[in-house]
């Protein structure tokens, strides 16, 4: 459900309209809630080409900062998704991809930068290119051992 909006007019410029907006929202990811709040970003639309520009959010305790655009003019639409979110509570990421952790501190830094085709999840996640990289900070496990300090993975 949101909880709250702005919006700013949309600009016309031929088939080309854009709109600033806010919005919380609180999505529903398998297998845990995943929420987002607040929500902002630049929407563009101009002739099948849709971007979300500026995407600022909050979640799982830190700051994300995104770009979404999507290419529907050709039969496999491209996606291309940047993301750089910082501050990342570590125990709540592992809790969302199904294997909670008790993790004290542990801050994580997380960057994607990828490129995709197609009509389907699957066939994104099949044709998906591109660089991921996560940085854990200082932080210790259930077991007392360091959850990957200073790590980086890409």
């Amino acid at each position: 459900p949101s909880t709250q909006s702005a919006r700013k007019p949309a600009a016309t410029n031929g088939t080309r309209r854009s709109c600033t907006l806010a919005r919380s929202l609180d999505l529903q990811a398998p297998p845990d809630n995943l929420s987002m709040r607040p929500v902002s970003a630049k929407v563009t639309l101009d002739n099948g080409r849709l971007a979300l520009d500026d995407v600022t959010l909050t979640m799982h305790g830190g700051q994300a900062l995104a770009r979404l655009a999507i290419d529907a003019r050709a039969k496999d639409p491209a996606l291309q998704l940047r993301l750089d979110a910082k501050q990342l509570d570590l125990a709540a990421l592992l809790a969302a991809a199904g294997v909670p952790r008790s993790v004290q501190g542990a801050k994580t830094d997380v960057t994607l930068d990828l490129a995709m085709r197609g009509s389907s999840p699957r066939a994104w996640a099949s044709s998906a290119t591109g660089t991921a990289t996560a940085r854990v900070g200082a932080g210790r496990s259930e077991a007392g051992r360091s959850p990957g300090a200073g790590k980086s993975t890409g």
